[in-house]
């Protein structure tokens, strides 16, 4: 049915007025998608956004005190098992982070940046805000959990929350949260058809 003139610059008003609301909407799903797809890129692949490797877990033994209390249940007693074993066999009673991941039953072959995955997994939408006209959403670690600090002797030492990891993990390796030019594409892809889906529905 044609509308007149009047009409659909009343539907255009009505469109652009409403865009800034429908955006932060949007802008919203496609976060709550992004985050998920990073973590699981991190943790199968092991690389940043920018194709960057975050490397292999280091196997230079160190004072199993670095690790006491920091695993997983159950971590500690097979810990005590592997230094007994590395004593009988006159080897130095140290253990690497590789191995000690091992003992956790985590992944090896490559850094994935999770242990108990509570740093990965307290990253959430922390914003999602109209200013200016724009739509500004932010991603970031919600810093709702800590764990302890030990010294190599096993002593605790302090606490550090679950952001304070994250900034860490970022100055040493680069940007966690990046997307890859694909992951961009096909998020970009999904923007568009979410825009033509508002433009149909209005105009």
């Amino acid at each position: 049915m044609a509308i007149t003139t009047a009409e659909y610059a009343e539907d255009l008003n009505r469109f652009l007025s409403e865009l800034p609301r429908n955006v932060q909407e949007i802008n919203k799903t496609l976060a709550l998608y992004s985050i998920p797809l990073i973590k699981k890129r991190i943790r199968n692949q092991g690389v940043l956004g920018d194709g960057t490797s975050l490397g292999k877990y280091s196997e230079r033994p160190i004072s199993p005190g670095y690790f006491i209390g920091t695993g997983l249940k159950g971590a500690d007693d097979k810990m005590k098992v592997y230094l007994k074993q590395q004593k009988k066999a006159g080897l130095p009673e140290l253990i690497s982070y590789k191995k000690f991941r091992e003992l956790n039953n985590r992944p090896t072959d490559h850094v994935t940046l999770s242990l108990s995955n509570e740093t990965l997994d307290d990253i959430s939408i922390s914003s999602n805000v109209i200013f200016n006209g724009n739509v500004v959403t932010t991603i970031e670690s919600k810093n709702s959990k800590s764990k302890d600090v030990v010294n190599k002797k096993g002593k605790k030492t302090g606490t550090v929350g679950t952001g304070d990891v994250l900034d860490q993990l970022g100055e040493k390796y680069g940007d966690i949260l990046s997307l890859t030019k694909q992951e961009e594409k096909d998020l970009a892809e999904v923007f568009d058809e979410e825009i033509q889906d508002l433009i149909n529905k209005y105009l």
